[in-house]
């Protein structure tokens, strides 16, 4: 068993090291563009996914990574959520203490699993129980790896990057260790903005599809708003109210009052109890970083207030500025996680792919200490979704922090390009043409 756990994690380890040695050789031709922050984002990254998914496969026996772990995580919610909705135990679904005896049972699974994702979900989560679990896991993380590599194409492509990059940053790492929601809402979120313009209504959709995690898209209704662009929002409220409406047809009705009622304050009161405070140190929140330090509820509420300011503020501004739609989309989805307490490292899919977007345009910068500052912060941004484990079990809480300097070097990045590098034949036209107009 040791000789095919080894076996198992350098298996592992080798994929990641020629994971590195293939996202190093994309990247060996914009050395200029990344700089050596750059690469060393990208081995700390490694390092970090190595210490990760090494600590599952050292425990793992079957399925199990531990008696209250399966592998896959989270999904055993998205996979147990769809069976019970199949079968038509739908009473069981929100009712924690019968769930958690159904995992018990069937699974023999402990822990504090709860099918805690609104109704709607339950569309996407019965097909997926159709199969055995390790299939289930397996066409899960590869349906949601392809979306959300297709979705980040056109904002890979300007910085002229290939789209499997996707699949190994940072973010999506940490998402596929924990079989979440993660590809599938960075997808939509990235379809939505890239859409926004162009085809409003299938962008409204999109983000109405993207209420499968409410919170996630809180400033996308604020940009909506700011746009008045009422077709998005339209749209956006009529796929809602349909996905509402068809999971009440098939499921029950009922189940949605249990929700907003039960499940949604079970989720507030699990945030700031103590069992689940251990794993504050998977979330890059204000509020978790406030109660990790040891100070009130009270005190983190306010300082998440303060932080959720500063994040509309920059996402107003941006908006003010006129910012191209792509970025704007960047920019408030590494915003929202300073507005909203609840938040995993798993959620950041799209935060990885703006460090890492808005880094390669950082080397653009003409001033060098400001340029060497910007690298910085976006490197350490990059990084930041699988070093916060590590960071939390050192008591470094640092996560808002980063979060908010990255996202004033996203805003100073876009709002202006007059600090982005001129070539000198452009500088040199200018001067000549300029003196002859001016003549």
């Amino acid at each position: 068993m040791d000789l095919e756990r080894g076996h198992e994690g350098w298996t592992v380890w080798r994929g990641l090291l020629l994971g590195l040695l293939w996202v190093r050789a994309q990247i060996s031709a914009r050395l200029p563009t990344f700089g050596l922050l750059g690469l060393a984002a990208w081995a700390t990254a490694f390092y970090f996914a190595r210490r990760l998914y090494l600590f599952d496969l050292e425990r793992l026996t079957g399925l199990h990574v531990s008696r209250q772990v399966l592998i896959g995580r989270d999904f055993v919610n998205v996979w147990t959520g769809g069976l019970l909705a199949r079968l038509g135990d739908l009473g069981v679904i929100y009712d924690v203490p019968a769930y958690r005896f159904v995992l018990r049972k069937a699974m023999e699974l402990g822990g504090i699993y709860a099918y805690s994702y609104p109704p709607h979900t339950l569309l996407l989560a019965v097909p997926f129980s159709l199969f055995s679990y390790p299939v289930a896991l397996a066409l899960w993380t590869a349906v949601g790896a392809a979306l959300f590599c297709h979705a980040a194409r056109p904002y890979l492509s300007r910085v002229r990057l290939p789209i499997l990059v996707a699949l190994i940053l940072p973010g999506s790492l940490v998402n596929i260790w924990a079989g979440h929601y993660g590809f599938l809402v960075g997808a939509l979120a990235l379809y939505g903005w890239r859409w926004l313009d162009t085809h409003p209504r299938r962008a409204g959709i999109i983000f109405g599809i993207m209420t499968i995690k409410p919170h996630l898209g809180v400033l996308v209704a604020l940009v909506l708003l700011l746009r008045r662009d009422w077709a998005a929002i339209g749209w956006a409220a009529a796929a809602t109210g349909a996905l509402a409406l068809v999971s009440g047809s098939l499921f029950g009705f009922g189940l949605w009052p249990v929700y907003v009622l039960k499940t949604l304050l079970f989720q507030a009161d699990l945030f700031t109890g103590e069992v689940t405070r251990s794993f504050h140190h998977m979330m890059p929140t204000t509020s978790a970083a406030i109660l990790l330090l040891g100070y009130s509820e009270t005190t983190a509420k306010f300082w998440q207030a303060v932080s959720a300011l500063i994040a509309v503020a920059v996402v107003i501004e941006a908006f003010r500025r006129r910012v191209d739609t792509l970025d704007l989309g960047l920019i408030a989805s590494t915003a929202v996680f300073l507005v909203v307490p609840y938040a995993f490292n798993y959620d950041m899919t799209v935060v990885s792919l703006a460090a890492l977007v808005f880094l390669a345009r950082a080397s653009e910068w003409e001033g060098f200490w400001t340029r060497l500052g910007l690298q910085t912060v976006l490197a350490i941004g990059f990084v930041l979704p699988l070093a916060l484990p590590w960071l939390g079990q050192q008591d470094v809480v640092i996560g808002p922090v980063v979060l908010a300097l990255m996202l004033g070097g996203q805003l100073l990045l876009v709002a202006r390009p007059h600090g982005l590098k001129v070539s000198f034949p452009t500088r040199f036209i200018r001067h000549v043409f300029g003196q002859r107009l001016s003549a």
